[in-house]
């Protein structure tokens, strides 16, 4: 399911990284397993600019704003890999739908895009639509957050070996 639907999404194409956290840093944060993937790559091109390292120009940080302001959806473009796919968190359908016309309007050749469903399936079939072609799924993925069981009472301990251990031919067994 998509995030929550708004009448008129607009697309923040970010121009910057430090502007990119400071605009959608809460919204990554409400949801730090879903937003990993982009927060992380966030965080470690950052430090790569720190140290003075120059990233693609073809790179940009997406921010998905509601009618009334509020950041509801994020992306990027950052893939280190040909065909450099986007990557979409998820948005509100209408929003990835406007992704694509501006994608297309900008010229921009996607060749492939990764990241939450169905934000990259509205993307992606409105992008062929516009420019040709069909899309076709090549990898399902999951993501799977892992939660600590209840605790079980009780208490561990030590478990150690006898002084001696005997082989009675039969099996074997301790000797104190």
């Amino acid at each position: 399911m998509s995030a929550t639907s708004v009448a008129a999404p607009r697309l923040q194409f970010c121009t910057t990284l430090t502007e990119f956290l400071a605009v959608a840093g809460d919204h990554l944060a409400a949801d730090p397993v879903v937003s990993t993937v982009v927060t992380t790559v966030a965080h470690r091109l950052l430090a790569l600019q720190t140290d003075g390292i120059a990233q693609p120009d073809r790179n940009w940080w997406l921010v998905v704003r509601g009618a009334s302001g509020t950041v509801v959806g994020a992306g990027m473009r950052a893939a280190p890999f040909a065909p450099y796919p986007p990557f979409l968190l998820p948005m509100p359908d209408e929003a990835a739908v406007a992704l694509a016309y501006a994608l297309h309007e900008r010229g921009e050749e996607v060749l492939a895009v990764n990241g939450a469903v169905p934000a990259v399936a509205l993307c992606a079939t409105e992008l062929t639509r516009l420019g040709g072609g069909r899309v076709q799924v090549n990898q399902h993925t999951r993501l799977h957050e892992l939660a600590r069981p209840a605790a079980v009472p009780g208490s561990l301990e030590l478990a150690v070996m006898p002084s001696t251990v005997v082989d009675a031919g039969d099996g074997w067994f301790a000797a104190e």
